[in-house]
Protein backbone atom coordinates (compact mmCIF):
# COMPACT_ATOMS: atom_id res chain seq x y z
CA UNK A 1 0.00 0.00 0.00
CA UNK A 2 3.28 2.52 0.58
CA UNK A 3 4.37 1.83 -2.38
CA UNK A 4 1.23 2.48 -4.55
CA UNK A 5 0.56 5.63 -2.26
CA UNK A 6 4.04 7.25 -3.02
CA UNK A 7 3.35 6.34 -6.88
CA UNK A 8 0.39 8.05 -6.73
CA UNK A 9 1.81 11.23 -4.96
CA UNK A 10 4.80 11.54 -7.47
CA UNK A 11 2.26 11.12 -10.40
CA UNK A 12 -0.07 13.50 -9.51
CA UNK A 13 3.11 16.15 -8.41
CA UNK A 14 4.33 15.52 -12.34
CA UNK A 15 0.29 16.66 -13.30
CA UNK A 16 0.50 19.37 -11.26
CA UNK A 17 3.88 20.53 -12.51
CA UNK A 18 2.91 19.64 -16.07
CA UNK A 19 -0.10 21.97 -15.82
CA UNK A 20 1.10 24.81 -14.17
CA UNK A 21 3.93 24.73 -17.25
CA UNK A 22 1.52 24.33 -19.70
CA UNK A 23 -1.23 27.43 -18.05
CA UNK A 24 1.92 29.67 -17.63
CA UNK A 25 2.76 29.22 -21.56
CA UNK A 26 -0.85 30.09 -22.54
CA UNK A 27 -0.79 33.09 -20.17
CA UNK A 28 2.61 34.15 -21.57
CA UNK A 29 0.89 34.10 -25.12
CA UNK A 30 -2.26 35.63 -24.34
CA UNK A 31 -0.18 38.42 -23.14
CA UNK A 32 1.92 38.97 -25.91
CA UNK A 33 0.19 40.77 -29.21
CA UNK A 34 0.31 41.64 -32.14
CA UNK A 35 -2.61 45.48 -33.01
CA UNK A 36 -4.68 44.21 -35.41
CA UNK A 37 -3.68 46.60 -38.01
CA UNK A 38 -0.47 45.81 -37.82
CA UNK A 39 0.22 41.75 -37.57
CA UNK A 40 3.97 42.23 -37.82
CA UNK A 41 6.46 45.26 -37.05
CA UNK A 42 9.81 44.97 -38.13
CA UNK A 43 12.40 47.32 -37.56
CA UNK A 44 15.54 48.02 -39.67
CA UNK A 45 18.28 49.79 -38.26
CA UNK A 46 21.77 50.23 -39.88
CA UNK A 47 22.99 46.88 -38.44
CA UNK A 48 20.20 45.08 -38.11
CA UNK A 49 16.35 44.42 -39.15
CA UNK A 50 13.96 42.16 -37.05
CA UNK A 51 10.36 41.83 -36.04
CA UNK A 52 9.50 43.58 -33.08
CA UNK A 53 7.13 42.05 -30.83
CA UNK A 54 4.69 44.12 -28.76
CA UNK A 55 4.14 42.86 -24.98
CA UNK A 56 1.58 45.01 -23.29
CA UNK A 57 1.13 48.53 -24.27
CA UNK A 58 3.91 49.91 -24.90
CA UNK A 59 7.06 47.13 -24.45
CA UNK A 60 8.61 46.05 -27.19
CA UNK A 61 11.24 43.26 -28.03
CA UNK A 62 13.28 41.97 -30.93
CA UNK A 63 11.91 38.14 -31.88
CA UNK A 64 15.32 36.74 -32.46
CA UNK A 65 16.91 38.23 -29.20
CA UNK A 66 14.05 38.71 -26.67
CA UNK A 67 16.52 40.41 -24.06
CA UNK A 68 17.28 43.19 -26.50
CA UNK A 69 13.99 45.02 -24.73
CA UNK A 70 12.80 48.10 -24.96
CA UNK A 71 9.70 51.09 -24.09
CA UNK A 72 7.69 51.95 -26.12
CA UNK A 73 7.42 56.26 -25.56
CA UNK A 74 5.21 57.29 -28.35
CA UNK A 75 3.50 56.29 -31.37
CA UNK A 76 1.95 57.96 -33.73
CA UNK A 77 0.86 56.69 -37.14
CA UNK A 78 3.69 56.87 -38.91
CA UNK A 79 6.47 56.65 -36.22
CA UNK A 80 7.26 54.83 -33.33
CA UNK A 81 10.14 56.46 -30.64
CA UNK A 82 11.41 53.99 -28.06
CA UNK A 83 13.98 53.97 -25.16
CA UNK A 84 16.23 50.80 -25.42
CA UNK A 85 17.01 49.24 -21.62
CA UNK A 86 20.58 49.04 -22.66
CA UNK A 87 20.80 51.50 -25.51
CA UNK A 88 19.43 54.52 -25.23
CA UNK A 89 16.15 56.38 -27.37
CA UNK A 90 15.85 55.65 -31.18
CA UNK A 91 12.56 56.88 -33.52
CA UNK A 92 11.54 54.49 -35.95
CA UNK A 93 9.46 56.01 -38.74
CA UNK A 94 6.81 53.79 -41.15
CA UNK A 95 8.31 53.36 -44.86
CA UNK A 96 6.26 52.68 -48.48
CA UNK A 97 7.08 49.06 -47.55
CA UNK A 98 5.17 49.24 -44.17
CA UNK A 99 9.00 48.84 -42.28
CA UNK A 100 10.10 51.07 -39.58
CA UNK A 101 13.34 52.98 -40.43
CA UNK A 102 15.69 54.59 -38.13
CA UNK A 103 15.70 58.14 -38.45
CA UNK A 104 19.18 59.48 -38.85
Amino acid sequence: MLKNSKLYFIALCFLVIVTAGYLWHVEQRRTTYFPPEEPTIIFRNTGWQDQMVLQGENRIYRSSIPTETATIIERTGNSFTVKWDNWGTEIFVKQDDGTYLIQS
